[in-house]
């Protein structure tokens, strides 16, 4: 899965390296600093996804640690669908 992300008026894209209902490790090689706010834009199955995030942790070489803020009701929703799906897609490699 991939996200867009905004800082300041550059937008990079990534690839998600963990998602849940109250963040996600992103891939970059980027510096963000600790509680910097960033904009993420996800495209997904289940419908695009706008979401406000604080930058909780940096992992260099690995990424960036995102908390979701004020996600409201729709996002969340979105965002539990597409968790339940990527959990069942992991859940049915492991079956294979």
């Amino acid at each position: 899965m991939w996200v867009s992300w905004k800082i300041e008026k550059r937008r990079i894209v990534s690839r998600v390296l963990n998602l849940s209902p109250h963040g996600a490790l992103i891939d970059s090689q980027e510096w963000v600093a600790v509680g910097t706010h960033l904009e993420l834009l996800f495209a997904t199955t289940e419908g695009e996804i706008k979401l406000q995030s604080v930058t909780c942790s940096v992992q260099p070489g690995r990424g960036l640690g995102v908390q979701f803020v004020c996600m409201r009701a729709r996002e969340l929703d979105l965002v539990l669908k597409v968790v339940t799906r990527l959990l069942a897609l992991r859940r049915s490699d492991f079956t294979r």
